[in-house]
């Protein structure tokens, strides 16, 4: 049932795609303000409905529950007191910092965990970052697509249920991971490579799933120093240098009370947390009935 109503969803979004091309609804006169502001239409209904669907809905049980009690946590005993003062948290730093924030507000207004407010301030980053996304993609395609075809894309990206399910409805944060991976290879194909390890390293201590884009970006470094060693060989020096500032900046507020090797020891102790298959992820395990499915098992 579940995997139906997945396929149905996705077929019903193509329909309405393609009927919206069809009958040109981006061409009516409604919807014709100047040039370069057109995208904001798509990008603002996108953002409403995922605010609407953000109140209504609490999102993963779980996953809720502890955004919402790290959030609070970090208000309240600050970044240094937060992985040492007897809360359990399995995600790395990057994100407590967003939480963090999200916390201030929450115990300023004297939010619960639970609550509509605390709920829908929990979801808005990964909210506010598929918004970005979408914007993004209408950048890069106007340059070559046009603008209508640019917010045609922009719209298809914004309002996919799917899109809308996993940060308004779940209250997942993969928005944030999407929009560092988008600017990090973007940042790589504009040749600026100390920002895309800026990017790559900013992702890596959001979320640890960022480290699979680590041995792609490798290659391509390598490839470049192989073709060009007299001008990568510096570009990519500076990268593995501005790579290390942040990651040793971004940690540094959580290392003042803790051993220099406390982040290698939570990346190490997190990866042994979940010996599975898959988690609640839709992917090609979960298809086939391998969610919670021990990854000692047979395919």
């Amino acid at each position: 049932g579940g995997v139906l109503g997945v396929v149905l969803v996705v077929l019903a979004f193509l329909l309405a795609a393609a009927l919206m091309i069809r009958f040109r609804v981006f061409d009516s006169p409604l919807l014709r303000p100047a040039s370069g502001r057109r995208v904001w239409i798509p990008i603002g209904i996108g953002v409403a409905i995922s605010l609407i669907l953000g109140a209504v809905t609490f999102g993963h049980p779980t996953d809720m529950v502890n955004f919402s009690s790290w959030a609070l946590h970090a208000g309240k005993v600050g970044l240094p007191n937060f992985y040492i003062s007897g809360m359990w948290a399995d995600y790395p730093p990057g994100y407590i910092y967003v939480l963090y924030v999200i916390g201030l507000i929450g115990n300023l207004f004297q939010l619960q965990v639970g609550s509509v407010g605390l709920n829908l301030l929990i979801k808005l980053p990964s909210i506010l970052c598929d918004a970005a996304c979408g914007y993004f993609i209408y950048r890069l395609a106007r340059k070559s697509l046009g603008e209508r075809n640019a917010v045609r894309l922009c719209a298809f990206y914004v309002l996919n249920p799917l899109i809308l399910f996993n940060s308004a409805v779940w209250g997942q944060m993969d928005g944030v991971l999407a929009l560092l991976t988008a600017l990090m290879l973007y940042a790589y194909l504009q040749e600026k490579k100390p920002l895309c390890a800026v990017f790559f390293v900013l992702g890596v201590l959001v979320k640890p799933q960022m480290l699979m884009f680590g041995p792609i970006m490798l290659v391509a470094f390598l490839r470049d120093v192989v073709h060009r060693p007299k001008q990568e060989l510096l570009a990519t020096l500076y990268s593995i240098l501005a790579g290390a500032a942040t990651l040793v900046l971004v940690a540094l507020p959580f290392t003042l009370k803790q051993n220099p090797l406390w982040l290698w020891e939570k990346y190490a102790g997190a990866a042994g947390l979940y010996p599975y298959a898959t988690v609640n992820a839709f992917n090609l395990y979960a298809l086939v009935g391998a969610n919670w499915a021990p990854d000692t098992g047979i395919f």
